[in-house]
């Protein structure tokens, strides 16, 4: 669904329909730019993810030689 075809339906005058498609643009612009942005976000919060996961398993390998079962 291309939103600029259909402006020809809506029967506006040529000057209100060059707005209308120029704010669909600058809008559809924002949503792509804040796309962008997430996708973005998302690889940061999946590389924190996975360096919680590394350090949680290395504390974890820590605390059993510390205080792992003693032959005493």
């Amino acid at each position: 669904m291309n939103p600029l075809i259909e402006l020809d339906q809506l029967g506006l005058d040529p000057a209100a329909k060059i707005q209308v498609a120029a704010m669909i643009q600058s809008l559809l612009d924002q949503a792509s730019q804040q796309a962008a942005v997430l996708q973005t976000k998302d690889a940061e919060i999946k590389r924190k993810d996975l360096k919680i996961d590394a350090l949680t398993f290395e504390l974890a390998r820590l605390r059993r030689i510390q205080f792992g079962a003693k032959n005493e």
